[in-house]
C-alpha cells in the first residue's frame, strides 16, 4: 500500500503468544487452590448466618408463648397432639397436617391445617398455612419428610419443640408413666410463675431431624423414684438437640443410646423462659439444672452420662 506521495506503507503486526498446557495447568491449579481456601469460609460464614435466623426464629416463638402466659392468667399451653378442638385449644402449635389419619407428608401433598394461627401462639407469630417459616430452622434438612412419624397426625414439619416439663400437660408424662409426676412435685410446671430462674430455664429447643416427630419436648427424664440421682431414665427415648449450626460435630454419627448423651459438647439453640435465645452445649440442654421447674434441694450427682 502506498501513500498519497507514492511511498509504500509498511503495517506491522503483532504475533499473539498462545499459553502453553502446562501454564494452563498452573493457572487452573491457582484456582482450585483458591476455591480450596475460600470454600470453607464461605460455607462457615452461611451457616453462621443461619444460625442467627435460626436464634432469631426461637426467641420469637419464646417471646409469643411468653405472650400466651400473659393472656391465660400465666398459663402455660399443652404439648400432647390431638385432633379435636378440645384439644387444639391449648396446644401450644396446631402442627399435625390434612389429611389426618392419612400420615401426611409435605413432600406427598400434606398440608398445615386452615386454622394453625388460631390455637396457642398461632395468634402471636400470625402463624398461617402460608407463613410458618419461624417455625423451621433454615438448616433443618428434611422437614418435607420426616423419618419419624406420631402415629397418624402426619410429619412435624417444624423445627422446634417446647419443653414437656413447662406445659399444660406433659406432666402427667414424667418419667414415661402417667403417675410418676406426683413423686416429682417441683420439677413441672403449669404457670410460668412456677418456674424458678426462669432466663437459666429451656422453654423450647431446636430438635436434631432424627428424633423430632411432634411437638411434645423431651430433653430430660427423671428416674421413676426421687432418690435415685438425677439419671435419665433412658436417653434414647429423648428428644435430642439438634446440632446443626456446630461445623465441629454436625457431620459426626450420633447413635441413640440409652445409657449415654452423644456429642454432648455439640452446640445447638435453644430458647429460655424469659425470651431470650443461646446456642448451648448439648450437656447444658440436656441438664435437670435448665430443664426442670424447681431444681430445689434434690441432688444431681451422678447426672450424666455423657458421650
Amino acid at each position: 500500500m502506498k501513500d498519497s506521495s507514492g511511498q509504500s506503507i509498511h503495517f506491522k503486526t503483532r504475533s499473539h503468544r498462545a499459553f502453553t498446557l502446562v501454564e494452563l495447568l498452573v493457572v487452573i491449579g491457582i484456582i482450585a487452590l483458591l476455591i480450596s481456601i475460600l470454600l470453607p469460609s464461605l460455607n462457615k460464614a452461611r451457616e453462621s448466618a443461619r444460625r442467627i435466623k435460626c436464634m432469631s426464629n426461637i426467641r420469637q416463638i419464646a417471646s409469643a408463648l411468653v405472650s400466651y402466659t400473659s393472656a391465660n392468667k400465666g398459663g402455660l399451653p399443652g404439648v400432647i397432639a390431638g385432633a379435636a378442638a378440645s384439644r387444639n385449644q391449648i396446644e401450644w402449635v396446631q402442627w399435625e397436617m390434612t389429611p389426618y389419619f392419612g400420615n401426611p407428608k409435605l413432600s406427598t401433598g400434606g398440608a398445615i391445617f386452615k386454622d394453625i394461627g388460631i390455637y396457642g401462639i398461632g395468634p402471636y407469630l400470625n402463624l398461617k398455612p402460608t407463613n410458618v417459616s419461624v417455625m423451621r430452622c433454615p438448616s433443618d434438612p428434611n422437614f418435607e419428610n420426616r423419618l419419624k412419624q406420631y402415629n397418624a397426625a402426619g410429619d412435624f414439619s417444624f423445627s422446634y419443640e417446647m419443653n414437656y416439663l413447662f406445659s399444660a400437660d406433659g406432666y402427667k408424662y414424667v418419667a414415661n408413666s402417667s403417675t410418676a409426676y406426683l413423686s416429682w412435685p417441683n420439677i413441672y410446671a403449669r404457670k410460668i410463675t412456677e418456674i424458678r430462674d426462669s432466663s437459666q430455664k429451656i422453654l423450647l429447643f431446636e430438635e436434631d431431624e432424627r428424633t423430632v416427630d411432634d411437638g411434645y419436648g423431651r430433653l430430660f427424664d427423671p428416674p421413676l423414684t426421687p432418690g435415685s440421682g438425677y439419671i435419665a431414665s433412658n436417653y434414647s427415648n429423648l428428644n435430642r438437640l439438634a446440632l446443626r449450626h456446630d461445623s465441629v460435630v454436625s457431620h459426626k454419627p450420633d447413635p441413640a443410646s440409652s445409657t449415654e448423651l452423644p456429642n454432648s459438647s455439640g452446640k445447638g439453640v435453644v430458647g429460655f423462659c424469659d425470651g431470650h435465645s443461646e446456642f448451648v452445649p448439648r450437656r447444658y440442654a440436656h441438664s435437670p439444672e435448665h430443664t426442670f421447674a424447681d431444681i430445689g434441694g434434690y441432688k444431681s450427682s451422678n447426672a450424666f452420662n455423657y458421650k
